[in-house]
């Protein structure tokens, strides 16, 4: 979407940025879908007093921005139950800073400290996705108590997928700078070798596309 607009010389911001490198879930929230989450803050928790209200206040814009911020995406109990959740786990980790302080942002502990809250709130987000994704709450139920059980199903999980998320995780690691130097690298080669490479990538597109042909599923929204 951001690259098509730029064709037509309008400038998108980014929507996402590497969401998955956040240490909480009020990280995550300023990284994912950011278009949605600063509309929420702006139109909703801020208006609602945001956290310059009592502390039983804070918590409560909280799960209401949360939980509306669920039924965004359609009017259903999974999407409810999603928001709430994630609500209910912010309000957790704003306890818990009241209680004890913000963790710092220097030195080794730091550090450890920012490696578990990455780990944790990247299972927190998934785990809790199962719910958003599911055809139905039974079927949520279904995928936790195999997940309880062990019962992962890797044998099921092709080798493009496998390649397409190791893939997904380098880049999500990568520095942005580097990023940015092979896009200045690229602007920088002839016209011919640019034409072959954007057809390469066409073709990459379109051989992915016809391994499983599946609507985005934001288009449901």
């Amino acid at each position: 979407a951001i690259g098509t607009a730029a064709l037509f010389g309008f400038k998108f911001e980014e929507n996402f940025n590497r969401p998955y490198l956040a240490t909480n879930l009020f990280e995550f929230w300023s990284r994912w879908h950011i278009s949605l989450s600063t509309w929420l803050r702006d139109y909703l928790y801020r208006p609602l007093g945001g956290n310059r209200v009592s502390r039983p206040r804070a918590l409560f814009n909280l799960m209401v921005v949360m939980g509306l911020g669920g039924l965004w995406h359609g009017a259903d109990w999974r999407f409810a139950i999603w928001g709430l959740a994630h609500g209910a786990m912010e309000c957790g980790i704003r306890v818990w800073w009241w209680l004890t302080g913000k963790p710092p942002k220097e030195g080794p502990v730091a550090r450890v400290r920012a490696g578990l809250g990455m780990l944790a709130t990247f299972l927190v987000v998934v785990l809790t996705r199962v719910v958003f994704r599911s055809p139905t709450l039974a079927h949520a139920g279904e995928m936790y108590a195999r997940l309880w059980e062990g019962s992962l199903g890797l044998a099921n999980v092709s080798t493009l997928v496998w390649v397409m998320l190791a893939v997904a995780v380098v880049s999500h690691v990568t520095p942005l700078r580097l990023f940015h130097q092979v896009g200045e690298l690229f602007v920088r080669m002839p016209v011919p070798v640019r034409a072959v490479v954007l057809v390469g990538v066409g073709l990459g597109v379109r051989h992915l596309a016809s391994v499983e042909a599946r609507s985005y599923v934001y288009f449901q929204f």
